[in-house]
């Protein structure tokens, strides 16, 4: 069964910050988009690259994604 998660969902705009580099990407404040709701944090897409982030304490949510795009 799928589960639903009320803290982000898939395709929201969030701010991000990373203070240690990861493997391919660089520490420092990025805005991308949730590709993955988990349990207590999100996944995000930097760069093309995959980063998961735990907890929700390093990330703003800035837009819900409601399904229209503004263009």
């Amino acid at each position: 069964p799928k589960k639903i998660f009320t803290h982000v969902s898939t395709g929201d705009f969030v701010k991000a910050t990373l203070h240690k580099d990861r493997k391919n990407i660089i520490s420092g404040k990025y805005v991308s988009r949730v590709k993955t709701p988990t349990k207590n944090g999100c996944e995000i897409v930097i760069n093309g690259f995959r980063v998961e982030f735990s907890t929700m304490k390093d990330i703003t949510k800035i837009h819900c994604s409601d399904g229209y795009s503004y263009v």
